[in-house]
């Protein structure tokens, strides 16, 4: 029992140090310091409201995909980059010529 009551003291006095810099003295939390990102909602590309962002280039052309299709995201504009073969696809990566690298595959109709 002595054991697993210092241990259990140990993690509570881990814990209360992690979170107690992140605490305000009204015991809200404290509102993290504004980084060197913007969020930007990128859209989808169709009613499906589902989207995956994979890769950014230093231009801030964003590639992931959307709706099971690839897409190029550039001046606020979400383009389909629609796939190679098949009926899925994402785009993966994208390097600072614009050059996209990305898969497609083949699903099962159902």
């Amino acid at each position: 029992m002595t054991v697993s009551r210092s241990w259990s003291a140990a993690f509570i006095a881990t814990l209360a140090l992690i979170l107690l810099p992140t605490l305000t003295m009204d015991g809200q939390r404290a509102a993290a310091p504004p980084g060197p990102y913007v969020v930007t909602d990128l859209g989808t590309l169709s009613a499906i409201q589902s989207a995956q962002a994979y890769n950014i280039n230093e231009a801030g052309h964003v590639v992931g995909y959307a709706a099971s299709h690839p897409f190029l995201w550039q001046d606020g504009v979400m383009t389909d980059l629609t796939t190679v073969a098949g009926n899925r696809g994402q785009a993966l990566a994208i390097n600072n010529v614009g050059q996209i690298a990305g898969s497609s595959t083949i699903a099962p109709r159902t």
